[in-house]
């Protein structure tokens, strides 16, 4: 054994002098050349060390990829303004964005201190603190956009790059580097060979796959090189494409870590951990971390409803309560890319998917082998039932979320699961309504339902129509943008 590991050293002793420097080493020099060749172009070495905080006010169009009103393009489109500063010397970092100014539909930020870490609610005027404040994940979606904070990044992060190799991007020949940031999966940099500019980076998202971030208009700020614009790629589509009004660097961002005056904060949220909500005699909610499906007992087996990620595990958590009843249908309230995901857990419990009419090519793709699958399609309401518990199947559409919006209705109970119209807060008050939270309430009037509980597939918090009603009548706390 001993003679036969003193053979082996020296074989690869005797191929790296004949060869010269592995592939690992070559490898390794390459990246590290590279990485040079960026932080040069971005200002040198020493000023990427002296940066220190990076602020950018933004305009951006976003186009709908996968979460239009109808299931396919041409995609809707919606505008948005935001801000974001980090400081990188002291992790600190501050976000907020407001979606379609005009309508006022969406206004939410964070702020990530040094001790403490705040989720704020503009339009409720509400900050929720943040249970495990984390800056790197925080963050990270502000980093992935901004070609500086990469550039900083791979010089942070130089012991983990590698070098892919080269190929043309945009008819122009690139270097492509790997590295790992401290959240995430693996990123990949495509770096122009003659000005050395990142003009696009991508990475690998599960369940979602390849998403790409392209950098242009580079300019000098204070030295340093930033773009100043960008467009986002979520499945080969454009995604958000985004024009920076303004950029500033190594300039004090104290007063974006503080919470605006006339802001109520709330107690820290429950634990968001998977779990199971009896809501009545077989009828249960069960999800996690944002995201539930509703689960309702026949006489010989179990519907459900709702097609949002980790369907395996909340069968799983079902069978605590009913163990011996198959799933026989699985229903999907709409289209939309996070509301398909479960298709292929259905489709392994045997279960027949149900849709509307307009979405079955969506979910039959999403479930992976379209020819075996077993699906409804309806376009109008359908009731199931088994002679004692019935579930009426019923659409809410058109609203201004999605063309066609299933929701199921338990008449017995006066339950309504749905999902994107309405929902509680994991803490704090009711949230002031919008468009789609008054078209929810219309819906609900229009099919004549008798609703005593509101069950959201994004809340783990059981409604009543007061809170809908409270939503309907309450106004946003603040009107002010920046």
């Amino acid at each position: 054994m001993r003679a036969q590991a003193i053979w082996t050293a020296a074989l690869l002793t005797i191929c790296t002098g004949a060869y010269g420097q592995t592939i690992t080493e070559r490898n390794s020099e390459k990246a590290q050349q590279v990485i040079e060749e960026v932080l040069e172009a971005f200002g040198g070495r020493e000023a990427m060390q002296n940066l220190s905080t990076l602020q950018i006010e933004s305009d951006s169009t976003g186009y709908a990829v996968g979460q239009s009103r109808a299931p396919g393009p041409p995609w809707d489109k919606n505008t948005s303004v935001s801000i974001s500063a980090i400081d990188v010397v002291n992790s600190r970092f501050s976000g907020r964005n407001i979606d379609d100014p005009d309508r006022y539909r969406f206004d939410q930020g964070q702020i990530v201190g040094e001790e403490k870490a705040w989720q704020i609610n503009y339009r409720s005027g509400t900050a929720t603190p943040v249970a495990e404040p984390n800056f790197n994940q925080q963050s990270g979606p502000f980093v992935r956009i901004t070609s500086t904070l990469l550039a900083h990044q791979l010089m942070q992060r130089s012991h983990t790059a590698t070098y892919l190799g080269e190929t043309v991007y945009k008819e122009k020949p690139h270097d492509v580097l790997s590295f790992v940031m401290e959240v995430g999966p693996a990123i990949s940099l495509y770096v122009d060979k003659d000005t050395h500019l990142i003009s696009k980076s991508e990475r690998v998202l599960p369940n979602f796959g390849l998403v790409e971030y392209e950098f242009r208009d580079y300019r000098t700020v204070k030295g340093i090189k930033a773009n100043h614009s960008y467009t986002f790629y979520f499945q080969g589509s454009p995604n958000d494409v985004r024009q920076h009004r303004k950029i500033v660097v190594n300039q004090p961002i104290d007063d974006l870590m503080s919470l605006p005056k006339g802001i109520k904060k709330q107690k820290p949220p429950a634990p968001n951990e998977l779990a199971s909500k009896k809501i009545a005699d077989g009828v249960y909610l069960i999800g996690g971390q944002g995201t539930y499906a509703l689960f309702v007992e026949m006489d010989d087996h179990v519907i459900a409803v709702g097609g949002t990620g980790g369907s395996e595990e909340r069968i799983e958590m079902l069978r605590k309560s009913i163990p011996d009843k198959p799933i026989k249908f699985g229903i999907f309230t709409h289209h939309h890319s996070d509301h398909v995901l479960a298709a292929p857990s259905y489709v392994e419990a045997g279960a027949t998917l149900v849709a509307h009419s307009s979405h079955e090519q969506v979910i039959r793709t999403a479930a992976g082998d379209e020819t075996d699958v077993k699906m409804n399609t309806l376009s109008g309401a359908r009731t199931f039932s088994d002679g004692k518990r019935e579930i009426l199947i019923v659409d809410l559409g058109p609203t201004e979320h999605a063309e066609h919006i299933l929701a199921a209705y338990l008449p017995k109970e006066r339950v309504l699961f749905s999902a994107d119209h309405f929902g509680l807060p994991a803490s704090g008050p009711v949230a002031p309504g919008n468009t789609v939270t008054r078209e929810f309430a219309d819906a609900i009037e229009r099919e004549k339902l008798d609703v005593k509980t509101l069950l959201s597939a994004h809340s783990p918090k059981p409604a009543t129509m007061k809170h809908l009603r409270k939503a309907l009548s309450s106004k946003p706390k603040f009107r002010n943008s920046f």
